[in-house]
């Protein structure tokens, strides 16, 4: 097994740096379905674990999986990885973490009817599921 070896005097790792994002208005740049934009924990679950069906379906069909899927699956581990390691040390409060999602949870519903008026029905669908998972997520 090896150890992993971390110098102290290195800067700490930031978190990707979101270039598909939704503002607190709803408005969006890039592609609003890219999870560089999620900030819940139980959003990125989610999608890793729609990622993974589809994974699987495709295998089960004897096909590859598209590398898309791929590609948002291990962005939304590596995500999830580096949103529990900063409140693990402490770098993100649970009240700051509370507060971006509920933020996150307004701009997701304002968006969900953008894209709606814009006929962009399943993006809008899936803005509101997200945005219901994250409501649940702040209900526990």
């Amino acid at each position: 097994m090896y150890a992993l070896c971390i110098p102290t005097h290195l800067p700490h790792p930031q978190p990707p740096q979101k270039k598909n994002s939704v503002d607190p208005e709803g408005d969006f740049e890039g592609d609003p379905m890219d999870v560089a934009g999620h900030v819940s924990n139980e959003v990125l679950e989610w999608e890793v674990n729609n990622c993974a069906k589809a994974i699987a379906a495709a295998k089960a069909k004897g096909q590859e999986p598209d590398n898309d899927i791929l590609q948002k699956k291990q962005t939304a581990e590596v995500m999830m990885q580096v949103l529990i390691i900063q409140i693990q040390t402490e770098k993100l409060s649970l009240e700051d973490y509370c507060a971006q999602v509920k933020t996150k949870i307004v701009a997701e519903k304002k968006l969900a009817a953008k894209l709606k008026a814009k006929g962009k029905i399943e993006w809008a669908k899936a803005a509101l599921m997200r945005a219901k998972i994250m409501e649940k997520e702040m209900e526990e």
